[in-house]
């Protein structure tokens, strides 16, 4: 049975409350680094977590026979709710959702929201005690933002479809071809494939050095042990200019930077985030294509060059080579970028 003592009911609702200011369960009673305090407990965490599991669980129970024929019942033992929860209400708070119709064209599904912003307003607002409103506003089985969360989780991670009942209900049918487009986190762009808040025809600094963009011009990978790196190391570049790169770009957000172009992870991945000292819904948003993200400011530090050494970077081969090469010189000195760097090799182990 519940505990539902007036006791019990405190520690909740002021384990939902450190949760609002660190928008992470798993952040809860751990160092944020940047001399920020520490919120909340250890205690709150396990207590967040079991009832966001039982919570995310019990949506998810419509669906488990299809699920386990798919995957198999071992594969839901091993997922972190929580760690689940925070991501998608962090990306339900910066991603638009779309389908695609029969002819191409989009349909928006949903518009983002403040999730917790509402939810925290209401509490002020509303007459019901303030447990109640977080929970039923956030994990209510019928009225919940979880039941939405956990649909577009299934939609995320497999192959089904999602069709309107003749009630108005939404219904998933699973081993069926589909074409609704799920923006997954981190790699939504801006209505017209453009990133919000740039000039369109200025160059962005984050897709000229991506892994892609030098492959594309034939200079291969960069600190792999190739020609392309080798001519890196010969390129004699002023000290100033350095000087001037590490004012501008830290070595966070070189980490930030190097995880983005080589498609890391950063939000799922708890021992890169404990190294970097950021939440969940930090690096969800950080590695996003929006205004508050790491690309502005990319773009940012990038203006703070002198344009000689700015025209050089995006102009020219041996800058743009040089650049992120330097990117991941920085990386190499911080803890997260070893980590960082260390994943972007397993990942390239595993596409081989």
């Amino acid at each position: 049975m519940a505990d539902n003592s007036p006791e019990m009911n405190a520690r909740r609702l002021a384990a939902w409350n450190a949760w609002k200011e660190v928008c992470w369960v798993h952040g809860l009673g751990k160092s944020r680094g940047d001399n920020l305090p520490v919120v909340g407990t250890a205690e709150e965490e396990t207590l967040l977590a079991d009832m966001i599991g039982n919570a995310f669980r019990r949506q998810l129970n419509p669906y488990m026979p299809q699920l386990e024929a798919i995957v198999g019942r071992d594969y839901f033992s091993n997922i972190d709710y929580a760690q689940e929860f925070d991501a998608a209400l962090c990306e339900y708070e910066h991603v638009d959702r779309y389908v695609k119709g029969c002819h191409g064209d989009k349909t928006k599904l949903r518009k983002k929201k403040a999730w917790k912003n509402i939810v925290w307003h209401e509490v002020t607002q509303s007459k019901d005690p303030p447990l109640k409103v977080i929970l039923g506003r956030l994990l209510s089985a019928r009225s919940g933002v979880i039941r939405d969360l956990v649909t577009e989780w299934i939609f995320a991670n497999f192959s089904c479809d999602e069709k309107k009942a003749k009630d108005g209900k939404r219904v998933i049918v699973f081993g069926r071809s589909w074409d609704a487009e799920i923006e997954r986190r981190g790699e939504k762009a801006s209505n017209d494939g453009e990133s919000e808040g740039y000039d369109p025809n200025e160059i962005n600094v984050m897709e000229k050095i991506s892994p892609q963009s030098t492959k594309a011009t034939g200079d291969g990978d960069l600190g792999s042990g190739d020609s392309s790196s080798q001519d890196t190391e010969l390129i004699d570049v002023p000290a100033s200019w350095k000087d001037e790169l590490g004012k501008a770009f830290s070595s966070r957000l070189c980490c930030l930077m190097l995880a983005h172009i080589n498609g890391v992870k950063l939000y799922a991945d708890k021992e890169i985030l404990e190294a970097l000292g950021i939440s969940k819904a930090t690096a969800a948003g950080d590695i996003g294509k929006n205004k508050k993200g790491e690309l502005n400011a990319a773009q940012k530090a990038l203006s703070l060059l002198n344009p000689e050494l700015r025209d050089w970077i995006l102009c020219d081969d041996a800058g743009t080579r040089f650049f992120r090469k330097w990117i991941e010189d920085q990386c190499r000195l911080e803890n997260a970028g070893q980590l960082i760097l260390s994943r972007i090799e397993e990942m390239s182990k595993n596409e081989q």
